[in-house]
């Protein structure tokens, strides 16, 4: 199965998720029809039913934070990554939640509690590549070239495949300003073309 049929094939399985009013199955189809067709409003929609259906379940706030941070709601991107911490303090995916802070941080322009929560999410799992980017483009964008540097090559010893030109493909950032930023972040921290 090539990379389009794969993509076909979650779309085509997500859409089934949605199609239900079962809490995670709503949430983990939103994010996914987002994330890999672009859907966004369609995601949101899908998160806050999970969220009336089980306002108790960290995994749908924490994919609505996602969704959130890439709608450019980042204000509420981190309140729902936090209520998913508060509730459910020893997830295995709390770094995931910890990296969507990081992210918002970053598109918000607080570039040193971006740092702070993105090593957190390194701490618990030191590959994860989102993080790592995150540091190393906030680090950039706070004019510390050094750090940005050090960062960069962390991140391009996990993906060395990474590039400027295939960015849209990783974070589906639907402001154009918040794109800029992410792209200008990365570029400043060494990220090649």
């Amino acid at each position: 199965m090539d990379r389009v049929q794969e993509v076909d094939e979650a779309v085509r399985l997500a859409r089934r998720g949605i199609d239900n009013d079962d809490a995670v199955a709503l949430a983990r189809g939103g994010h996914a029809v987002a994330f890999l067709v672009g859907e966004l409003a369609s995601g949101i929609v899908c998160v806050n039913r999970a969220i009336a259906l089980n306002p108790n379940l960290a995994t749908v706030w924490y994919l609505s934070g996602w969704l959130r941070a890439y709608e450019g709601q980042t204000e509420v991107a981190i309140e729902h990554f936090a209520h998913a911490m508060r509730l459910s303090p020893l997830d295995l995916t709390y770094y995931h939640m910890q990296c969507g802070t990081a992210f918002a941080h970053l598109l918000a322009g607080r570039f040193d509690d971006a740092v702070s929560f993105a090593n957190k999410a390194l701490q618990y799992e030191p590959r994860y590549i989102s993080a790592a980017a995150v540091t190393a483009a906030s680090h950039a964008l706070a004019g510390r070239k050094k750090e940005a540097r050090a960062a960069m090559q962390r991140l391009r010893q996990i993906d060395p495949a990474l590039r400027m030109s295939n960015l849209k493909e990783w974070f589906p950032i639907h402001r154009p300003d918040h794109f800029a930023k992410w792209a200008q972040g990365l570029q400043a921290a060494g990220l090649p073309e």
